[in-house]
């Protein structure tokens, strides 16, 4: 299967990417806490069709992420409930894909001294895959314990081969 020119994730699989500022943004060998965190949406059809990896401390800036996320969508699902005075919102937009079969999901979420580090990873269909000629935009939002830390996000990419 080909995938488009602009898969920006062959190239993210190897890097690592920062939300915010500072320096210091090398891990060493800290010893790493999982943080506990929630879905609050996941799917493959959002209108954010550029990657995009989101960090969000505040209900308008989510709600200005929905509007776009839904754009379109009548009635547009209401925003969902986010305890700002306790948690924030993380978000990993893969952008437009060129058919079905392709999914992301944010599996594990850790502290350092370094700061948050976010792991998810991008599903791609493989060999002898039947997937729909849609283009697709996989996304997944989660919440969890506020912080004001550096966040880092480390993606990596699977080829599921099909039967």
């Amino acid at each position: 299967m080909r995938l488009c020119a602009g898969d920006v994730l062959a190239v993210l699989s190897s890097l690592i990417v920062l939300a915010g500022c500072g320096s210091g943004h090398g891990r060493g060998s800290d010893a790493e806490q999982p943080l506990p965190f929630s879905t609050i949406s996941q799917g493959v059809f959002s209108r954010i069709e550029e990657q995009r990896l989101v960090v969000e401390h505040d209900q308008t800036m989510l709600e200005a992420l929905w509007s776009e996320h839904v754009a379109g969508i009548l009635p547009p699902p209401p925003v969902p409930t986010v305890d700002f005075r306790r948690d924030m919102l993380i978000g990993v937009f893969l952008g437009a894909r060129p058919s079905g079969g392709f999914d992301v999901t944010i599996g594990s979420i850790v502290r350092t001294s370094a700061g948050v580090i976010v792991r998810f990873e991008e599903m791609a269909p493989g060999k002898g895959c039947f997937v729909t000629l849609a283009v697709t935009a996989p996304f997944h939002m989660v919440a969890l314990p506020r912080s004001q830390a550096e966040v880092a996000f480390e993606g990596s990419k699977r080829v599921v081969d099909c039967p």
